[in-house]
């Protein structure tokens, strides 16, 4: 069982659209201070080196925001089967629709209007299951990570992506102390949803008796301090007899 570190309420429906219309992934790919532009930059590509998509796949990206991720799976693989976009935030959807019809890939997509503790989609359906900055917002991460598992087919793979928060809070109480905390523009101490203090222990206590870490390790490199957690893990799944 993973414990929570820290109390924060859970937003409701109507703050998570208005958190999700502020587009934060998008803002720090555009943050008025460089590093964290590049950071961001550096960790979607490390994230899709991490997936590694091959053609006659069909992928997943619970939590898809606006589609970003599914986006350059498709450029970098566009011989993926189906590209599978869940969120909780219908806005989130609506813009990610738009982007796979812009960009052609809509008639190989699916978007669900789910939570991911509780995905819309059988058993053993897909080839990869992302969850990239979406298990540290529930109250529950031990659930999103279950219906990971159920969904994901034997022999498939779990990629996960998640804040080194510790690292993080700490880098933004430097900037604060030296009283530099400016270039952070509006970012807070801790981000808002947060209900976790993501890091490798996080990971391997939700992995523990139902899934194998093939691998798990900190970058992207420019951040020097390993602000993200990465794992690929692939689900324990039952013998059938």
């Amino acid at each position: 069982m993973v414990t929570m570190e820290f109390q924060m309420k859970t937003p409701d429906a109507q703050e998570i659209e208005e958190i999700t219309k502020a587009h934060p992934m998008e803002y720090l790919c555009n943050h008025p201070f460089f590093m964290i532009r590049w950071i961001e930059k550096a960790r979607r590509e490390l994230l899709l080196q991490t997936i590694a998509p091959t053609p006659g796949e069909i992928i997943a990206d619970i939590g898809c925001e606006r589609g970003h991720l599914l986006s350059m799976i498709h450029k970098k693989c566009p011989q993926v089967k189906k590209l599978i976009g869940a969120d909780l935030s219908n806005h989130a959807l609506i813009e990610a629709k738009r982007l796979a019809v812009w960009e052609r890939w809509d008639a190989t997509s699916e978007f669900l209007l789910c939570d991911a503790r509780n995905v819309s989609l059988p058993d053993n359906s897909v080839d990869v299951a992302i969850s990239s900055n979406v298990l540290e917002h529930l109250p529950d991460p031990e659930k999103g990570f279950a219906e990971l598992c159920r969904i994901t087919k034997p022999g498939g793979r779990i990629i996960l992506n998640l804040p080194n928060e510790k690292r993080i809070v700490s880098l933004k109480k430097f900037f604060f102390k030296i009283r530099i905390n400016k270039v952070l523009d509006n970012l807070k101490l801790v981000t808002p949803g947060h209900l976790h203090y993501p890091d490798k222990k996080f990971v391997r206590e939700l992995c523990s008796g139902k899934a194998i870490i093939q691998q798990l390790f900190l970058g992207p490199t420019v951040s020097l301090a390993g602000l993200y957690v990465y794992a690929v893990v692939v689900p324990v799944k039952p013998s059938v007899k």
